[in-house]
């Protein structure tokens, strides 16, 4: 199997003296111009949608003016021969090109991708300590009431019998008093109170 030999071409594209991209196109026919199609897009209204074509063959690489007006370091031209460090000029845009050397195009095709940059390990989310803050004057309590009634070492067992209400028992502990509520059966709806 014979080896087919590319010429890749570095294309900086200036506007003005303004750097706009830098672009490396590996293959025969590399159309110039402001048209989708074109191989090298160039963004300028003065550029014809197809405005010039380089042929890039192992041995010489030329560029075609299609009738647009193209200049070579500055002369105007049809076809002339191009080098690396060669100026062209199309429309208002300037090309500074850097011819490389012959490479198998099947090694350039299958040659892997650069790996992209490992990412930085994401941090751990930092949640800050914020103690309670009070209204002046008023101290914030010291616990969490816990949401079920549970036996209190020290405490006799509370009955069902508190009061006419049959809601709750208190007992001190401490010199704390820690209330119970104290289920009672069905609630009628017609006896509570709305708040």
């Amino acid at each position: 199997m014979t080896q087919k030999l590319v010429v890749p071409i570095v294309f900086n594209i200036y506007q003005g003296d303004a750097l706009v991209r830098t672009e490396t196109i590996a293959q025969d026919v590399i159309k110039i111009g402001r048209d989708q199609k074109s191989h090298l897009r160039v963004e300028d209204d003065s550029v014809a949608r197809m405005h010039a074509v380089i042929e890039a063959k192992p041995d010489e690489v030329q560029i075609i003016d299609l009738g647009s007006g193209t200049l070579v370091n500055g002369q105007s031209v049809n076809k002339c021969a191009l080098k690396s460090g060669d100026e062209v000029r199309i429309g208002n845009t300037r090309i500074v090109v850097e011819v490389g050397q012959p490479t198998d195009a099947t090694a350039l095709a299958t040659a892997a991708p650069a790996a992209a940059p490992a990412a930085a390990p994401m941090a751990a989310p930092v949640t800050p300590s914020v103690p309670p803050i009070a209204a002046p004057g008023i101290a914030p309590p010291a616990f969490a009431a816990p949401a079920f009634a549970a036996p209190i070492p020290g405490v006799p067992p509370m009955s069902a019998g508190f009061g006419d209400a049959g809601h709750g028992h208190a007992a001190a502990v401490g010199g704390e008093e820690i209330y119970q509520l104290i289920k009672r059966g069905d609630i009628n709806p017609h006896e509570v109170e709305e708040i």
